[in-house]
């Protein structure tokens, strides 16, 4: 029997979402449905994509908890943020973005004074198991 044809749609996040960017990594990624911030779902586990980091595609807004600088080709705020979008969307349809609070498991990678990862962009991420790493990228 042949495999049914994957069928595009088009989603609409309700709420915020991550700012434009370029120099991104992203990658789907198979969640407890414990995990502590989803809350307990009954042991199930849940899809979700992982967008990591980047280069913001305003120049000029700082607010974004990035670094200015970010060749690339036009400039931008070198991003540090990590934001989850659950899939599928939930019984009405609905999907929304969600940031993430992530701890490094190398204090070698973390910026000084926190447990978060340091700004990048052009980076890799890859997914296994429950737990996404991501590799390289520049940060300035």
């Amino acid at each position: 029997a042949e495999a049914p044809s994957p069928v595009w749609r088009r989603l609409f996040p309700a709420g915020s979402s991550p700012s434009p960017r370029r120099h991104h990594a992203m990658v789907a990624v198979s969640l407890p449905a414990d995990d502590e911030a989803v809350g307990s779902r009954g042991g199930a586990s849940r899809e979700a994509l992982l967008l990591v980091a980047g280069l913001s595609e305003i120049a000029a807004d700082a607010s974004l908890g990035g670094e200015p600088g970010g060749g690339g080709g036009g400039g931008g705020i070198v991003l540090r943020d990590v934001w989850r979008l659950w899939l599928p969307p939930s019984a009405d349809g609905t999907v929304r973005w969600e940031p993430l609070a992530v701890r490094v498991a190398d204090r070698a990678d973390a910026v000084q004074g926190d447990d978060q990862p340091a700004e990048r962009y052009g980076h890799t991420a890859v997914a296994f198991g429950d737990r996404a790493f991501v590799y390289g990228g520049v940060r300035e």
